[in-house]
């Protein structure tokens, strides 16, 4: 399917997609990253975000992955100090 945006809409922005390791979660981190987004995907299961990031990076997209569970205050704040060094911070959520 064709994308109706245009390709480098979110160039250089930095997406979180969470439960992005499968499923909607997936399709969307792969329809930002075609557009020029970074990814970050966070998720529960460590094997399925591995996956998730090889298949988005075989894409020539960037990607990071991230297992924790967003509900836990102490882990958004590790979250936020990690993308701000790996992605130059969060753009979309």
């Amino acid at each position: 399917m064709e994308s109706p945006f245009k390709e480098d809409i979110v160039r250089g922005k930095v997406a979180l997609i969470t439960g992005g390791g499968s499923g909607i979660g997936l399709e969307i981190s792969t329809q930002f990253g075609q557009h020029g987004a970074s990814i970050a995907i966070m998720g529960r299961r460590k094997q399925v975000l591995d996956s998730a990031v090889s298949a988005l990076q075989s894409l020539g997209i960037k990607a990071v992955g991230f297992v924790g569970d967003v509900l836990s205050r102490k882990m958004r704040k590790e979250l936020w100090n990690q993308l701000s060094s790996i992605l130059d911070g969060l753009t979309f959520l």
